[in-house]
């Protein structure tokens, strides 16, 4: 496939392998200020952080911990199975990444955002029999902003506060 991205900067870059395929790339922002916007009151809107490539599929990175592969499951580095371990459910592949490399006793999914889980990897989840499973979502308001800024930026126009995606 041939990949292509709105932000051509420099961002870290992770590969996204579904069945022995590259089927994507997802970057993350280093120092650059695509998507930024200064408001009026001179505040910062930043832009997303993570940037699928254009062409990129959707996919569980590290989905094969759950124990078997198919297009919407990313390829695992290794052979470990999250099948009586604990399995940690995040966001960005970094994380999880970073999760396996810190504690081997432990299995990490990546759903690449908050809203992206699909309903096949509820059953597979369930199939695979983790001892626990811990979902540790960013703590953000997607698509606000994020933060206390993003918080007082909801409040200004909404009624109550919304609780994040990730809690």
């Amino acid at each position: 496939p041939v990949f292509s991205s709105r932000c051509q900067h420099e961002r870290l870059m992770v590969p996204l392998i579904a069945e022995g395929r590259a089927v994507g790339l997802r970057g993350r922002k280093l120092a650059c200020a695509c998507g930024d916007t200064v408001r009026s009151d001179g505040s910062v809107k930043y832009g997303d952080k993570w940037l699928s490539a254009a062409g990129s599929r959707s996919i569980l990175f590290n989905g094969e911990r759950l124990g078997t592969q198919g297009p919407s499951l990313g390829m695992a580095l290794g052979k470990r199975r999250a099948g009586g371990r604990i399995l940690f459910v995040v966001e960005n592949p970094v994380d999880a990444l970073l999760l396996e490399n810190f504690d081997f006793s432990v299995c990490a999914v990546a759903t690449l955002g908050v809203s992206a889980w699909q309903d096949e990897w509820t059953a597979l989840l369930a199939a695979a029999s983790p001892r626990l499973v811990w979902v540790a979502f960013d703590n953000d308001r997607p698509g606000n902003g994020g933060g206390e800024l993003g918080r007082r930026e909801w409040l200004a126009t909404h009624p109550q506060d919304i609780t994040p995606n990730g809690v």
